[in-house]
């Protein structure tokens, strides 16, 4: 099946060569036709026993029964998150809800074909079939919102549709996340959450987990009700050390942001000659808290299973010779999600070093094997929410084994423009420390949050 791709540049190619609003089926009727007046040129490629045209002792197949177009919808559905690899245990569990289980899951459906065809074909004619197909999910929304999975899934889909019709359908961040969080939080108090609900929380706590931080506030997650919840459950080999570091790196995801505008008001506060104490000992001791989520034993069992080879990206190779390779797209997230965290629950704790409560020898030294670790573990393609974090958060990093800062903080320039839609004149050495500043509590500027204004 073939697929767009985003060459550089961000303009999308379509390698189909069929109308896209076949939806890349051929056109059967005109290869019948075809093969037929090839075989009234040159007879001799018929077989005598062939016979093209139907008669009474030959058995006629009926045609297909006609799909119903609620079904053809979760078919074209199915079909355009594989065209456009937005593939995710989320975004893969939609289809089946669409076809005739829910009007509104079927007309959210509807929206993501209709962004979908504006994307690879804009017209006005286009345009205004995604408007009252929106709409019209909006509308039935309004008009019925329960706690259902069918609920929840229609608000997937709507916000799906809300990022293709923008033109970057590789913009994983749902935009109705509080609706979602509404939905859920709706459900009965210690229901266990389904596969389903599992899979839209993990989801949306990485997925926006960058917009938290820019923005200054806590993720919604950030409460026990989900923190306290197995969110391993329904993944296969849940009892793995990978899926041990998701739990810890799930818990970090929804804590940091928090802790991140915590630390903010710490450093403000410090430089106030009239200060609440409270805070400092509220930040003192979140940070004792979330130091103490990590598990040494998975990342033992993980670190011997990884394969270390030459490092193939050349500018890579300037500061780490060797790389980890670890197998599964999956499990490299896994770790560097885990890792890129961890790098940087140990930089927010070293601004509070004032109250002389943590070791800063042995911070430093953790912080150190844990950015050798991001760098090593880092895919060559840079794609992904955890590379942007991982990026910013070696952007100032002073040492690495004997490396200068210069030569790091040149690398990540480089993978920066690769990275991110903004011309490469806005990412400059000013631009990438503010960038590194922010994930330490400092003031809200950067890179990452000119970006998150410009796709709010």
């Amino acid at each position: 099946m073939s697929r767009a791709h985003k060459p550089r540049g961000g303009k999308i190619v379509s390698s189909d060569k069929q109308p896209l609003d076949q939806g890349g089926y051929a056109d059967l009727d005109s290869e019948i036709r075809e093969k037929k007046r090839k075989i009234r040129k040159r007879p001799e490629l018929l077989d005598n026993q062939v016979n093209l045209e139907p008669s009474s002792e030959r058995v006629v197949i009926p045609p297909c029964a006609p799909i119903a177009a609620e079904k053809r919808a979760s078919f074209e559905l199915a079909h355009i998150l594989d065209r456009l690899n937005l593939q995710s245990a989320l975004l893969n569990s939609l289809p089946p809800y669409v076809g005739g289980l829910d009007t509104r899951v079927d007309a959210a459906a509807y929206a993501v074909i209709a962004a979908y065809q504006h994307l690879f074909r804009p017209t006005s004619t286009s345009e205004v079939l995604f408007i009252k197909r929106n709409h019209e999910v909006i509308g039935l929304l309004r008009a019925k919102i329960d706690v259902c999975d069918t609920s929840l899934a229609t608000v997937i889909l709507l916000s799906l549709a809300n990022s293709l019709s923008n033109g970057n359908p590789w913009d994983t961040r749902n935009t109705h996340v509080q609706g979602m969080n509404a939905i859920l939080g709706s459900r009965p108090q210690g229901e266990k959450l389904n596969d389903f609900a599992r899979s839209t929380v993990r989801t949306c706590t990485a997925t926006n987990f960058i917009a938290y931080c820019t923005s200054g506030t806590p993720s919604p997650w950030d409460h026990e009700r989900w923190l306290g919840q197995d969110m391993n459950y329904g993944i296969q080999n849940s009892t793995s050390e990978f899926a041990k570091l998701k739990d810890a790196s799930f818990r970090l995801l929804v804590k940091l942001p928090g802790f991140i505008q915590l630390v903010r008001e710490y450093r403000q506060c410090s430089m106030e000659q009239t200060c609440d104490n409270r805070i400092p000992r509220m930040t003192v001791a979140t940070a004792k808290q979330l130091l103490s989520v990590e598990d040494l034993p998975a990342e033992d069992a993980m670190l011997h299973r990884l394969r270390v080879v030459p490092t193939e990206d050349t500018s890579k190779a300037a500061i780490m010779k060797y790389s980890y390779s670890i197998g599964t797209l999956g499990d490299t997230d896994t770790a560097l999600f885990y890792w890129t965290l961890r790098l940087m629950l140990i930089r927010l704790c070293l601004q509070l070093n004032g109250h002389n409560v943590f070791d800063e020898a042995r911070l430093l030294a953790q912080g150190e094997r844990l950015a050798v670790n991001v760098i090593m573990v880092l895919p060559g393609h840079f794609e992904g929410l955890g590379s942007r974090g991982a990026l910013g958060a070696l952007s100032d990093q002073e040492y690495l084994r004997d490396t200068p800062a210069s030569v790091i903080s040149r690398w990540v320039w480089r993978k920066l423009e690769t990275l991110l839609p903004l011309p490469a004149q806005r990412i400059n050495p000013g631009s990438l420390d503010a960038t590194a500043d922010l994930f330490t509590g400092g003031p809200i500027a950067g890179l990452l949050v000119d970006i998150e204004r410009q796709a709010a």
